[in-house]
């Protein structure tokens, strides 16, 4: 009972206080609280559709719905042909392709990079 006697004074304050101050600034108020409130709003759709896109696009033309890597400390995969040969004969597999994430290994006095 206590709460409801208390929202309604404070309700009846904050209306009064409305209707006494200046509508400009009330409306302006508004304005902006209804802004904020759809910036949020769209803001977070945009980042949600841009996530979902950019996967997509990693998907279809980055890595595709599979990646396989070397065992750690291994640079290779060892025999891709036979690999890629298992891979496609699984019912589930379209299509596979082989892709090399670095172009080569520059080895110079016991130091390699790539």
């Amino acid at each position: 009972m206590i709460i409801l006697e208390k929202t309604k004074v404070s309700l009846f304050l904050a209306g009064r206080s409305i209707i006494r101050g200046n509508k400009g600034i009330t409306a302006f108020t508004i304005l902006v609280m209804t802004l904020i409130f759809l910036q949020i709003v769209l803001f977070s759709s945009i980042l949600g559709g841009v996530t979902i896109q950019f996967n997509k696009l990693m998907v279809d033309y980055q890595t595709g719905n599979l990646v396989i890597e070397p065992v750690d400390k291994e640079k290779y995969i060892e025999d891709t042909s036979s690999l890629q040969k298992k891979i496609e004969g699984l019912p589930e597999i379209i299509g596979s392709s082989a892709r090399l994430r670095s172009s080569g290994v520059v080895s110079y006095q016991g130091k390699e990079v790539g």
